[in-house]
């Protein structure tokens, strides 16, 4: 959790426990099964738990749940990212040629939105607004989403691209692009967006 008090588990049958991390208390287990992947938002009010055809996104005040999310081909979602600013979440499922976006907060024009077409996806990481110095948490301006993905492409398999997120969803073509030298199951971007580093089974590029 962003405020450092508690720590979401999620054990070998997909359960979920939330730990205490001044070891004050006994782990409690919700009743949740067959979870892949968790998540907290940026600003600590929402635990999102990725289980099979839905997500779902529980309130951190006493994990109860505050919305499901349904209706979409990631049935398994194993890759999960919010944004600094706490405005989206986004995922996907390893290998998958689609992701899906939801708004976490703020007056947005959909709410939950899916864009297929894509390469195949092992990675993803957000950004703030803004491009170098002086990027700040506002609600202003556009984040980014950054994709690891294998493709077919002559030039090279491995390739990393950036995609402008308004209001009304993804822009139709990426931001950028750029060739990576080996396939990246981690990203990471720096917080003004400027260093990126992709982790492989060779180690990290930066």
């Amino acid at each position: 959790h962003p405020g450092g008090a508690q720590l979401a588990a999620c054990g070998a049958k997909g359960e979920i426990s939330i730990v205490d991390c001044a070891g004050s208390a006994e782990p409690k287990t919700l009743g949740i099964t067959d979870c892949t992947n968790l998540i907290y938002s940026v600003d600590g009010a929402y635990l999102v738990a990725a289980t099979p055809g839905k997500l779902l996104v529980l309130n951190a005040s006493d994990y109860s749940v505050h919305k499901e999310i349904t209706g979409n081909t990631n049935q398994h979602p194993a890759l999960l990212a919010c944004s600094p600013d706490g405005q989206y979440l986004a995922w996907s499922s390893f290998a998958n040629h689609s992701l899906c976006l939801v708004p976490l907060s703020g007056d947005r024009a959909f709410e939950a939105i899916e864009v297929k077409g894509l390469e195949e996806i092992f990675a993803m990481s957000f950004t703030l607004p803004s491009y170098g110095a002086g990027a700040s948490k506002t609600a202003t301006g556009a984040c980014r989403l950054w994709l690891s993905l294998n493709t077919q492409r002559p030039q090279g398999p491995h390739w990393m691209q950036c995609w402008k997120v308004t209001p009304q969803g993804l822009d139709k073509v990426p931001e950028r692009e750029m060739g990576l030298m080996n396939n990246s199951v981690a990203l990471l971007v720096s917080p003004g967006g400027g260093s990126i580093v992709s982790g492989d089974g060779q180690g990290a590029q930066m």
